[in-house]
């Protein structure tokens, strides 16, 4: 299966559940932010599930520069410094800096909403080159 092939696939098993959560929502509200109930699994800190969520989008655009060969072109370094800066941030100091306590929220929708980040990602490393050799010509890619 080429690359693009997989990426069609997700587009459509992304569409398929966006059509399926926009049914399901007229019928049950989500657990989640204000609505937060028990009955949805084990409960836990926002805190810690936002940098739960938000982490595979710190660490893995680094992981896939550092084992590609862009990784001594300074063009890709500074974007994926960018990059880090803002997700850094938005995972590690910002839920920090969220007004309301600690509400609690269910494990369930953490696990739900991780796939999220990580497809994020990948497609932002796809993009910036980082699987691309120095030809600009991805091996994977047929």
């Amino acid at each position: 299966m080429t690359e693009h092939q997989l990426y069609m696939w997700v587009v459509w098993i992304w569409l398929g559940l966006a059509a399926f959560t926009f049914v399901s929502l007229f019928f049950f509200t989500a657990p989640y932010g204000r609505h937060a109930r028990a009955g949805w699994g084990p409960m836990i800190e926002r805190t810690a599930a936002w940098m739960i969520m938000e982490s595979p989008v710190v660490f893995l655009p680094l992981i896939l520069f550092l084992v590609s060969d862009r990784r001594a072109l300074v063009p890709y370094g500074i974007f994926l410094l960018i990059w880090e800066f803002h997700y850094v941030h938005r995972t590690f100091v910002f839920p920090f800096r969220l007004r309301g306590g600690q509400p609690q929220m269910p494990l369930s929708i953490v696990a739900r909403r991780a796939h999220e980040p990580v497809l994020r990602s990948r497609r932002a490393a796809r993009d910036a080159g980082a699987d691309q050799d120095h030809r600009g010509r991805n091996p994977g890619r047929s």
